[in-house]
């Protein structure tokens, strides 16, 4: 034991869990959505009625769901900024209990109706919830409560698979159980409901970035105060204060000096949506790590498998009720890694956990190729052990940290920019796959994804700043060298 385990915690560490774990809940949706539209397709399909054209339903309502998603991102970050991050998260629950009602009609129509509203909500969240709990949590533990995000969302795409398995897996329109999909859909509701009663009865303050941004230094305090000791919970109001009065004097004395023409001193929060999108130069270097890292999360092919996983075990030789079964055990994988993040994430560097998360996807992508074309006699267990490769891999590696690091560098602004591109990749990728399995079989897919991984490495090795155990002003210092 070091000499600093030895020293009092300035902060309680049992109210950070619980905010950050009802933040989560939000995280808990957006992965419940991601996964809730997998083993059902062919009950849904029968339901609605959607007969030879089944093919392109199911690729376009797949599709509707990040489509939702990349508007809720978009806008995540100006609601936050308009009227904090508790009252964003409470909005998008009641949007998502809205969208969810949408799936009590059992027509194509509303159902993507429901898809595309409950898709934004889950925008939001994914924006919203690495803010929350980048702003309430301490240095010391920032890693670890931001790996939070990426183990419920593993746990919302388990609970949709394994809710899943009590489907009929034939005689969809005989059997009245068939139905038991629109419930699998309404279910979320109680989670978001659960999550806006607790911010509206329990945790009733904002953070206190937010406060400070609208001049409420006493709210700021209070904020602080239900997290740090008293004593420190001063001190971490003097330096959130200081750096925000520091950084607005110089941007002033810009003004004056140079009439706006240098934007090198300019407050990161006052940079526009046009400016972000464009890169200028005081922010180049976050914006464009946060746009590639949020980019090649799901470019490397994790939502082709989370979305598929069921069609690609019969694809490998699965029955119906079996590849349910494997899709399932594959979800439990997926939540099992995560867990195994949350002892790493503030041991390893994020460098480290993101090389070697993508070497291990793409060594898992290439056999899979392998499997699905060369040995496809082999049936779906080797695959699948590949697949839980993949799957650790990815949680090990950039499917935590994007959320980490991008919570880390970006501001509200930018962090929505940044995951709206993450959720249009997730619509493109999931769309296209399918097609891209008819056109180039689906070994052949798994390569293109496998190559993606290995670009992914490259640009790690060469671009990526380290944020490991350094607070808010030591990662602005860090990035404020390549201005």
């Amino acid at each position: 034991m070091g000499h600093e385990d030895l020293l009092p915690k300035s902060f309680n560490s049992k109210i950070v869990w619980k905010l950050t774990l009802n933040a989560t809940i939000g995280s808990f949706l957006f992965g419940y959505n991601i996964g809730v539209f997998n083993s059902n397709q062919e009950n849904i399909a029968a339901t609605l009625g959607w007969g030879d054209n089944k093919d392109l339903y199911i690729s376009t309502m797949a599709a509707t769901l990040p489509l939702g998603g990349l508007v809720g991102s978009l806008y995540a970050g100006s609601l936050a900024n308009k009227v904090g991050c508790r009252k964003a998260l409470m909005i998008t629950d009641f949007i998502n209990i809205c969208g969810s009602l949408f799936f009590l009609i059992p027509y194509t129509a509303t159902f993507g109706i429901g898809r595309l509203v409950t898709g934004y909500s889950s925008g939001s969240f994914s924006t919203l919830c690495p803010l929350y709990i980048g702003e309430i949590s301490p240095p010391e533990v920032m890693g670890t409560m931001g790996s939070l995000t990426a183990l419920i969302i593993a746990l919302g795409v388990l609970v949709a698979f394994i809710l899943a398995l009590p489907l009929p897996t034939g005689d969809y329109n005989s059997d009245v159980f068939n139905y038991w999909w629109m419930f699998m859909f309404v279910f979320q509701a109680f989670f978001a409901l659960t999550q806006l009663f607790i911010l509206w009865k329990v945790y009733r303050l904002d953070t206190p970035i937010r406060y400070l941004h609208k001049d409420i230094e006493e709210k700021a305090l209070e904020s602080l105060q239900q997290v740090y000791t008293e004593e420190e919970a001063n001190k971490t109001l003097e330096k959130l204060k200081f750096s925000r009065n520091d950084r607005s004097t110089l941007s002033e004395m810009d003004s004056v000096e140079t009439a706006g023409k240098d934007q090198n001193l300019k407050n990161d929060e006052d940079f526009t949506y046009s400016e972000l999108i464009c890169c200028v130069k005081p922010i180049r270097k976050k914006i464009r790590l946060g746009i590639a890292i949020s980019f090649l999360q799901v470019a490397g092919g994790v939502d082709a498998l989370f979305t598929y996983t069921a069609k690609i075990f019969r694809e490998l030789g699965g029955g119906v009720f079996e590849s349910r079964i494997y899709t399932a055990v594959f979800g439990l994988a997926n939540l099992a890694s995560v867990v195994v993040v949350i002892y790493i994430v503030e041991k390893l560097k994020r460098r480290t956990l993101l090389i070697f998360g993508n070497a291990g996807m793409g060594i898992a992508m290439a056999f899979l190729g392998i499997f699905a074309s060369i040995l496809s006699d082999a049936g779906p267990i080797p695959p699948l052990f590949f697949m839980f490769l993949y799957v650790f891999a990815f949680s090990n590696g950039i499917g935590t940290i994007t959320y980490v690091y991008c919570g880390e560098i970006l501001t509200s602004r930018a962090m929505s920019i940044c995951m709206a591109i993450n959720w249009f990749m997730i619509a493109f990728v999931i769309f296209t796959f399918p097609h891209m399995v008819a056109l180039m079989t689906i070994g052949v897919s798994f390569w293109v994804f496998g190559v993606v991984c290995g670009i992914g490495i490259l640009y790690f090795l060469i671009e990526f700043v380290e944020t490991k155990g350094l607070d808010a002003e030591q990662i602005k210092a860090a990035f404020d060298k390549y201005k």
